[in-house]
């Protein structure tokens, strides 16, 4: 479903006539995480994507970090993000209570524009 999502954000982009897109992944070194391998496989079929589907400058980039949150708002800053793109998962109702929503809260705390689109 991300990669369905990526095209249409690529497709969105088209408008904007953006040069550089930045694409990354956080590693959170939790006990569930995909392993990084599999992870840095995802970023280069994302950069496929992207360049074959919209011609676009592409720069990958690894992240490890203690939550996904606080990996993409290090990653924003680091690199003056003008807009953050992700796709949102609907959870089920008692994963939200107990876990949270990544993507409600980046919205929240993000210094810069976010844009959520549906990963359903």
């Amino acid at each position: 479903t991300d990669r369905q999502s990526f095209r249409w954000f690529l497709n969105w982009t088209k408008v904007f006539n953006i040069e550089e897109l930045h694409v990354m992944s956080v590693n959170t070194g939790s006990y569930f995480a995909q392993p990084t391998v599999v992870k840095e496989e995802a970023l280069m079929a994302f950069s496929k994507i992207a360049k074959k589907e919209a011609d676009l400058h592409i720069k990958t980039h690894f992240y490890r970090n203690a939550s996904v949150l606080s990996g993409i708002q290090t990653f924003s800053k680091e690199e003056s993000v003008d807009l953050i793109a992700i796709p949102n998962h609907e959870k089920h109702p008692l994963k939200r209570i107990f876990l949270g929503s990544t993507v409600e809260t980046l919205v929240q705390v993000s210094p810069c524009p976010v844009l959520c689109i549906n990963g359903t």
